[in-house]
């Protein structure tokens, strides 16, 4: 309790890799308690820049629907979801909540017994996001905590907190997946973390007296303590 849990919403698109091959929200990510996470494919600018990103399809896909058994939690009260593919009637929790990085074709750098490898999953964007929650949480000065509520009133309220991913969509393996919409959707949630922004709304939201720092530096900081 109190605590930023991110777990990853799955590899396999809107079905997860099921027996029945029908739509379904993997586990733990349908829980109410967790941060799940979505994937994306990322593409950057000459500089080193975000350009663009996309819904993780291809080489796998992300994970998200609707729960067939836990119900619609408290901070998704009053928004708008689709139905579940699977023609369960059943208002279910909704998945993901969030997004980072996860396409294998745009993924993490990463030393392993054969060389430097780039990987991808939903299972390298959850702890991506953990970082981000830690980069916000120090930033402001205040702990992220069990992050869900303020994912979505921030999302309500202060959509610039996050980049909105529009395009693509979780169909996987012949099983028709949710389509990416503006706002939140059941592919990439409320879309990818812009964290810059995340810390100014933050601080201005707390009423903070102490000076946010920037991006950039709370990057150089991590890097410096080799987290």
């Amino acid at each position: 309790k109190g605590t930023t849990v991110t777990v990853a919403a799955g590899d396999d698109g809107a079905w997860d890799g099921s027996s029945t091959r029908k739509q379904q929200v993997d586990v733990p990510a349908g829980l109410a308690n967790v941060t799940a996470s979505g994937g994306t494919r990322l593409w950057l600018n000459p500089d080193g820049s975000w350009a663009k990103e996309e819904v993780w399809r291809g080489n796998g896909a992300t994970g998200g629907g609707r729960s067939m058994k836990t119900p619609r939690p408290e901070y998704q009260k009053g928004l708008e979801m689709p139905a579940n593919l699977n023609g369960s009637k059943f208002d279910g929790r909704g998945v993901p909540d969030v997004s980072a990085v996860a396409d294998p074709r745009s993924g993490v750098l990463t030393y392993t017994d054969f060389g430097i490898d780039a990987i991808g999953g939903t299972s390298a964007s959850a702890p991506e996001l953990a970082v981000a929650a830690a980069m916000i949480s120090k930033a402001t000065g205040k702990p992220t905590g069990f992050w869900n509520p303020e994912l979505y009133r921030l999302g309500k309220n202060n959509p610039s907190v996050f980049r909105d991913v529009t395009v693509g969509n979780n169909t996987d393996g012949g099983i028709k997946g949710y389509p990416a919409t503006r706002g939140w959707d059941a592919t990439t949630g409320w879309g990818t973390p812009h964290i810059q922004n995340y810390i100014d709304t933050r601080n201005t939201l707390f009423n903070q007296t102490l000076r946010a720092r920037t991006f950039s530096a709370m990057r150089q900081d991590l890097v410096n303590n080799h987290t």
